[in-house]
């Protein structure tokens, strides 16, 4: 119930993290506090600690599950070993024993 009540004052609602963050970031955002995943609020401190802002202070979930479904890729730019490693890579975490860890 009490997060129900404190995600009412919610004001606002983005499409993506990256939008969200540029407009909490402008002159213009004047937000008091974001949801967003943790990468992205690392990014934010450091842009608003070099602008000489506030930082933010992150919450992390006790009882909650987050994720962020994001996909795994690459860019070659020219270098083939680049598509051998990723493919290795996606391999071994993909393999049961890799699965079960990171699960």
């Amino acid at each position: 119930m009490k997060a129900r009540r404190f995600l009412s004052t919610v004001h606002r609602e983005a499409r993506g993290a990256a939008t969200l963050m540029r407009t909490f970031l402008s002159p213009e955002g004047q937000f008091d506090a974001i949801f967003n995943v943790e990468a992205n609020v690392i990014k934010a401190n450091q842009r608003l600690t070099a602008q000489g802002r506030t930082p933010l202070y992150a919450l992390y979930p006790v009882h909650g599950l987050t994720l962020a479904d994001s996909p795994l890729a690459y860019i070659d730019r020219g270098d083939a070993g680049k598509e051998k490693a990723f493919l290795a890579l996606q391999q071994a975490l993909l393999e049961d024993e890799s699965q079960l860890k990171i699960a």
